[in-house]
């Protein structure tokens, strides 16, 4: 499949505005709470543990964009943003000041932080997994999470665990894996409350 060339999409876009009778004007848009996800704006056209097929697109032009046609607030995941390996570490909070400061400039709120727990492998198993390591760095991961949002001023924090990563049923026990889960959100309103 050849995808649409990029000087062609806008035409392609607004060409299913009209289909559906039209859009929003700015104006009319920043009067409701419309969130745009980095993730939609930047996904980069990979089906789960497979390359990209596009180049990334950054925070600071998907929330210039953003503000440009009146989609008042975005919401990302962790590492949507900010490289795993620099979560928790100064990078982290460089690059979160960085998005701070584009938000502001372009008038854009962040609505909602998440943390990305299903595409890296290490999720295989899924954020509860039976390895007590995994749901220790998954602890980590939403506590950190909790952290951005705070300092992005987000008001919702989402722990979604993607798979609960067994594909047949009964591979174990799903009581076991629920109470796993639970334990990441307690950590994450522990946090939350340590925070706040």
């Amino acid at each position: 499949m050849k995808p649409i060339p990029e000087e062609q999409q806008q035409g392609l876009v607004s060409r299913l505005m009209k289909a559906c009778g039209g859009a929003y004007s700015p104006e009319v848009r920043r009067k409701y709470f419309i969130s745009g996800p980095q993730w939609a704006a930047a996904y980069q056209g990979q089906a789960l543990f497979y390359a990209p097929t596009r180049e990334a697109v950054g925070f600071e032009e998907v929330i210039r964009k953003y503000g440009e046609i009146g989609i008042g607030h975005w919401a990302t995941h962790d590492t949507d943003v900010i490289p795993t390996e620099a979560l928790g570490k100064d990078g982290q909070h460089e690059i979160v000041a960085r998005i701070g400061k584009a938000l502001q400039e372009n008038g854009v709120q962040c609505s909602m932080v998440t943390t990305e727990t299903f595409h890296h492998a290490v999720w295989a198993a899924s954020p509860a997994a039976e390895s007590p390591n995994v749901r220790e760095y998954a602890k980590f991961r939403v506590k950190n999470t909790v952290d951005i949002g705070h300092e992005l001023g987000a008001g919702y924090a989402v722990y979604w665990p993607g798979s609960l990563g067994y594909y047949v049923q009964g591979a174990i026990n799903e009581i076991d894996t629920l109470r796993w889960y639970a334990e990441a959100l307690n950590a994450a309103c522990d946090r939350d409350i340590d925070v706040a």
